[in-house]
């Protein structure tokens, strides 16, 4: 029997058609993250006002799906609710994450729930134009944080994402994941939007 599982996250940028506002939908099953760095227009919207620069609206990094593993209380509560036990903020102390697809050994009628398939979906307005995603899996999450995350890719593409390679962004972000001692798998992508 193939016991390999998996986890997923998949972001769909998109224009919905009755609005015509650009949206972004994120799906997740497992302990992968999605970041994004959104810089919305600047007050006065970016005009001069009376001799002075304009000033900069608020610029934050913000996760846009929920890691599903230990250290997510809400996460935890539900594995525990359904019967599960957490050894080392692992399930049965074997599996990290506590959603996956695949995994059939950790989803047996002795552990129904305890490591679920449910994806958790969010869809919200998308800043086109102004805004940074990083879509990466838990060995960046491990080790690094988002604010320094981003902060690696806003130093490789420059603070308005002018220069094009959103590959050394990615690139640097495994290496100073390396660096701080992850040895997991490690994925990344990096989109300027």
């Amino acid at each position: 029997m193939d016991t390999s599982g998996a986890c997923l996250l998949a972001v769909l940028l998109y224009v919905d058609p009755s609005t015509d506002t650009p949206q972004k939908i994120v799906l997740n099953i497992g302990d992968c993250r999605a970041i994004i760095r959104e810089a919305p227009e600047s007050v006065e919207s970016g005009k001069k006002a009376k001799g002075k620069a304009a000033i900069p609206a608020a610029v934050k990094t913000a996760a846009l799906s929920e890691d599903h593993c230990a250290a997510n209380i809400k996460e935890r509560m539900r594995a525990l609710r359904s019967g599960a036990y957490i050894q080392n903020n692992r399930i049965a102390g074997v599996l990290e994450p506590f959603r996956t697809i695949g995994d059939i050994d950790m989803k047996g009628p002795d552990m129904k729930n305890w490591v679920i398939p449910t994806p958790e979906i969010r869809q919200s307005e998308l800043l086109v134009g102004r805004s940074m995603l990083v879509i990466a899996t838990d060995g960046v999450w491990s080790v690094l944080n988002n604010n320094r995350t981003m902060a690696l890719v806003l130093k490789e593409l420059g603070a308005n994402g002018a220069r094009p390679s959103a590959e050394s962004a990615a690139q640097a972000i495994v290496k100073e994941a390396r660096e701080f001692g992850s040895s997991d798998d490690i994925t990344v992508i990096v989109v300027s939007v």
